[in-house]
């Protein structure tokens, strides 16, 4: 797995570097700024192995001495509330590099753009065990692992749709979607999902690149043609920004607090946490993205003994390349402990006497994207969770199309 992710990895984004130009750095700008005066001198040093021609900023071309090291002091002034500061660099064979720094003033009126974007995906897969079926990753000493339903009977297909929008005027997002999944057999009727979901939220800078986030959503779930449950999720966050001459990074360290509402009189209505990192970098070379995020919280389904705490990371490389081939590929891990169930199948296991589940999956992809906005994959997840109480195996394949408008 190691090998097959460090030749995906690394071959690609070399090749892509090469093409890439100049490169183009600066200590004095972001990715993203908040000034307080209405201009500023900023340095630019420009590198390339080979001999830079020309350099533009905001399209005004920069007089240089042809080099393949270039310095650039340039006076940046701004007269509107958001700036976009865009150097483009030109080397003697032809390559060019661009980069841009979005520049805040405080001092200037406020220019509130109403924007939109809406997304749509479809996907036809294989769920080769969508009832979480006992099966055997393990063996537990002295017990006969024996689910309900035949291993040959298990897979059935499946198709996923999902449209989703949203608004963004300024700091403040709304958002609206659905999504609807069908499984083939009649058997599995009962696990058709229907969703729809909307909320907002709201961004507040705190200076420099430092931002409060505060978001609401409201979730309405049904399980077959019945309905399930109820959700609002409230999620305050605090997010961080960084940039170097290698890529972008943020931190995000966020709570997220729903309340369940469950429309059976067997379940009991409750509420629900969790605490989150989230890490993402982007090489702004090579456009691959690192996604990380680690959890601690609990879990409801209103029934005591399915009640549980988790802890759990989840770790993706996704490419995010304009056009051409892509592979992705990503690893997760949980550890649930559901303290009101005292009845696992054997106690002899180093897993204890309650349950607990250890949920492993690993999961890569591999196909085209088409142009920035769309892209087709097939897409490979094998999950199985270790378990003293369920244990399973579940591996889901199958072609997803991804979308933007």
């Amino acid at each position: 797995m190691l090998v097959v992710l460090g030749l995906s990895g690394i071959v690609p984004p070399l090749m892509a570097q090469e093409e890439a130009g100049p490169q183009i750095l600066t200590s004095d700008l972001a990715l993203e700024n908040d000034v307080t005066a209405d201009s500023m001198v900023a340095n630019f040093v420009l590198i390339s192995n080979s001999q830079i021609t020309a350099v533009t900023i905001n399209g005004e071309p920069q007089q240089i001495i042809p080099g393949d090291t270039v310095l650039i002091t340039k006076e940046l002034r701004f007269t509107k509330q958001q700036t976009l500061v865009t150097v483009v660099a030109t080397d003697k064979e032809g390559r060019k590099r661009e980069r841009s720094y979005l520049v805040r003033f405080k001092g200037a009126p406020v220019e509130e753009k109403l924007t939109y974007v809406v997304s749509v995906k479809g996907a036809y897969e294989t769920d080769g065990n969508p009832t979480n079926d006992l099966s055997s990753p393990i063996s537990i000493k002295g017990v006969d692992i024996k689910g309900v339903v035949k291993d040959s009977e298990q897979p059935d297909t499946r198709i996923t749709l999902q449209a989703s929008g949203a608004v963004t005027q300024g700091k403040w997002t709304g958002f609206v979607g659905a999504l609807q999944q069908n499984y083939g057999k009649a058997d599995n009727k009962g696990l058709n999902t229907q969703i729809l979901y909307f909320g907002g939220s709201g961004r507040f800078n705190l200076g420099g690149t430092r931002d409060f986030l505060i978001a609401y959503a409201f979730t309405d779930l049904n399980l077959g043609s019945n309905d399930y449950a109820q959700m609002h999720t409230i999620s305050p966050a605090f997010e961080t920004r960084s940039e170097d001459n290698k890529g972008f990074y943020k931190h995000q360290f966020g709570l997220d607090y729903t309340s369940k509402n469950f429309a059976s009189a067997t379940q009991t209505d409750g509420g629900q946490y969790a605490l989150r990192w989230n890490y993402n970098s982007l090489n702004a070379a090579r456009k691959n993205n690192y996604e990380s995020t680690i959890g601690y919280g609990t879990s409801t389904e209103g029934i005591k003994e399915q009640d549980y705490s988790y802890l759990g990371a989840n770790q993706d490389w996704i490419n995010r390349w304009d056009s051409g081939f892509r592979f992705d590929i990503g690893f997760g891990l949980e550890y649930r402990n559901f303290p009101d169930d005292k009845q696992p199948l054997s106690k002899d296991t180093p897993l204890g006497a309650t349950r607990v589940d250890t949920l492993w999956r690993l999961s890569f992809g591999v196909g085209m994207q088409i142009n920035p906005k769309w892209s087709v994959m097939y897409n490979y997840r094998y999950l199985t969770d270790i378990s003293n109480k369920a244990p399973y195996v579940r591996p889901i394949s199958g072609l997803a199309v991804d979308g933007v408008f």
